[in-house]
């Protein structure tokens, strides 16, 4: 299915190039560096308790790690991981503790969690095990199983370990958020936001807010968009950012997987991922031979429906309290 693309005005589309490479530097750029800016400066409110207590086992852990007589040979680092790991054993107790005290007042039973609390504690444990790997005199019959439980769990947390189920699965998440939130206003769309702002603020200058909410607002959200998807699959960055503001806002994201009301769910999100993903080959899809563009598009539509779909059967099989949801291909 070819639909109409949302907006067609060449001038419009024209300006819009025009503002990218200032827009893609403010969401590529300056963003990310205020972001982690923002992240170093949450070390600054630590509690002064919580940093005695680390530098406590961090003086403990280098005093250990030179007396002790080790029984094999080591570097310094096995040493010092090999102490370190005791005292990440004391802190997931404390963190036990604390989840213990949020689980009370939730009203949990005593053998009840929430399935994101269970993975906190098996990481803990996970992390204790991987630092005492080396530290013992014949080091750890487990050490292979260890490591791979520590790889598979590094599939969410970087791309380069992640599998292509779960790849399709967290951008088929990205295109959803984002076809709910990107517009192509149009002139009267335009007129109407002025006109709201325009109560708010008499001395508005009109021309400038029309121009921010017809050109920066819809190619910003368009870079992020991009942003968010090259994440997952870099192969996304590839795409004009104009296409994947047209591909979004053509989507139907206010119904439930763009399910028109005849039930034709080729209206929604998953459907402007599958394009997109065609377009650039990302997600492990391509167009087969002999197969038509749009043939590819809805097979990649069904097959990351279909992960979906599987990956929350997998969930609700998870250990700890997760929140029904609808299992049915939209």
């Amino acid at each position: 299915m070819t639909a109409k693309k949302p907006n067609q005005n060449p001038s419009r589309q024209q300006e819009w190039r025009a503002r990218i490479p200032q827009l893609q530097e403010l969401v590529e750029e300056t963003a990310p560096r205020l972001y982690d800016k923002a992240h170093e400066a949450r070390f600054d409110q630590v509690p002064e308790e919580w940093r005695v207590l680390v530098d406590a086992m961090a003086a403990d852990v280098r005093a250990k790690a030179s007396a002790r007589d080790w029984q094999r040979d080591l570097s310094d680092t096995a040493r010092l991981g090999y102490e370190w790991s005791w005292k990440v054993s004391s802190v997931s107790d404390m963190i036990d503790y604390l989840m213990r005290a949020v689980r009370d007042d939730l009203g949990f039973k005593a053998s009840e969690t929430l399935a994101s609390m269970l993975l906190v504690s098996k990481a803990f444990l996970q992390l204790s095990l991987e630092l005492q790997d080396g530290g013992t005199a014949e080091g750890r019959e487990d050490a292979e199983e260890n490591r791979y439980r520590v790889l598979h769990a590094m599939k969410a947390l970087t791309e380069r370990f992640d599998d292509v189920g779960l790849r399709r699965f967290r951008a088929l998440q990205v295109a959803e958020v984002n076809a709910r939130r990107t517009h192509i206003p149009t002139d009267a769309d335009v007129e109407a936001r002025v006109e709201c702002l325009r109560k708010l603020e008499p001395a508005l200058d009109d021309d400038a807010h029309r121009s921010s909410i017809a050109i920066d607002q819809p190619v910003a959200s368009a870079l992020l968009s991009r942003q968010m998807l090259a994440e997952v699959d870099e192969r996304f960055h590839a795409l004009d950012p104009l296409v994947i503001l047209e591909e979004f806002a053509e989507a139907d994201g206010a119904r439930s997987g763009g399910r028109s009301s005849g039930g034709d769910g080729r209206l929604g999100p998953a459907r402007a991922l599958a394009r997109l993903a065609i377009m650039c080959g990302a997600l492990d899809f391509e167009q087969r031979e002999g197969e038509s563009f749009d043939d590819a598009v809805e097979r990649a539509r069904q097959v990351l429906l279909t992960n979906r779909s599987r990956l929350r059967k997998e969930i609700r099989g998870f250990p700890g309290e997760v929140s029904d949801a609808d299992d049915a291909i939209d």
